[in-house]
């Protein structure tokens, strides 16, 4: 009976390190997670654009990244990567997780289109992560709510040795085989979202006009001084009745427009007005809140596909 009772106790001791054991791996792969040491696995979209293989370095397609109610869109052409805006401040490293599960681990061009944290707000948490050559943004004065963080944002900029960049008319970058241009800024605008960095992207024989929250006077100008015809349009402020006028979308004529935009958000985007103009005008319409993330996928005969992540 000894004997026995002992043989029990010691399948107790046992089983109670292997439970202890077991708790400290998951603590650990929990940890390894979080430090991005693991990486996650390709999503379904990934997996319809690429395959089983994934991405490599000569993968090639845009992606308009769900960020809730801010931007962030990811352009990658062979071996370089921009990313266009970066949500809001990103306490979940969403965009992180994702430049992971894409295997991107550096950016070549970041651009901040404006001063407001829907649009700048993750810089800082990315940068902690992954390497950033080049920074295009405006670096006058921000509304006052703003500055303070855009000061930091600069600073940390600076102090990762980021190569900032002030955006000038008809400016190109190269990225892979894809060119993004500078349309039109102006800093003496009264209202932040009329500042604007607007940009046109080449990319698999397509453009792409990239707005930000630019309104409906700075749309009325670009229409009517600059060629904004496109393939595809990032729609303006988040689908707001200011912007995506009727003027704008007959000189731009996409066939194609993504809204990017947070489910229930407190300013009712995307307008219902907006959604009327882009109906009637014959575009077909993505939605972050809907569809989650939209990748376009380019082929090499000068089409593309729209994949909802």
């Amino acid at each position: 009976m000894a004997t026995k009772k002992k043989k029990i106790d010691l399948l107790k001791q046992l089983a109670l390190k292997f439970c202890v054991w077991f708790c400290v791996l998951l603590v650990a792969l929990e940890g390894c997670f979080a430090l991005g040491i693991i990486s996650s696995s390709p999503s379904k979209a990934l997996m319809s654009l690429f395959g089983a293989n994934a991405i490599n370095e000569n993968s090639e397609f845009l992606l308009f990244l769900d960020v809730g109610q801010g931007d962030c869109t990811i352009i990658k052409s062979k071996n370089a990567t921009a990313i266009i805006d970066f949500g809001l401040t990103d306490e979940d490293d969403t965009i992180y997780r994702k430049m992971l599960e894409l295997g991107i681990d550096r950016v070549d061009l970041a651009v901040i289109t404006h001063h407001h944290n829907d649009h700048f707000g993750g810089f800082n948490n990315l940068i902690q992560n992954i390497k950033i050559d080049n920074l295009l943004i405006n670096k006058s004065s921000a509304p006052d709510s703003q500055q303070q963080e855009l000061n930091r944002l600069l600073q940390v900029a600076n102090q990762s040795k980021v190569n900032i960049i002030e955006p000038k008319i008809g400016t190109c970058f190269n990225i892979g085989d894809a060119k993004l241009k500078v349309l039109y800024t102006d800093l003496s605008a009264n209202k932040e979202n009329n500042r604007s960095i607007i940009t046109m992207l080449y990319m698999g024989g397509k453009k792409i006009l990239l707005t930000g929250d630019a309104e409906s006077t700075v749309e009325k100008h670009i229409s009517q001084t600059i060629d904004i015809d496109c393939d595809i349009l990032k729609v303006g402020h988040h689908g707001s009745y200011t912007s995506t006028t009727e003027r704008l979308l007959n000189a731009a004529t996409p066939t194609v427009a993504i809204v990017s935009v947070g489910y229930d958000n407190i300013y009712k985007h995307p307008s219902d007005w907006a959604l009327l103009r882009l109906k009637y005008a014959g575009v077909n319409l993505y939605r972050t809140d809907l569809d989650g993330d939209i990748y376009i996928k380019f082929s090499s005969n000068n089409t593309f596909s729209v994949i909802r992540g």
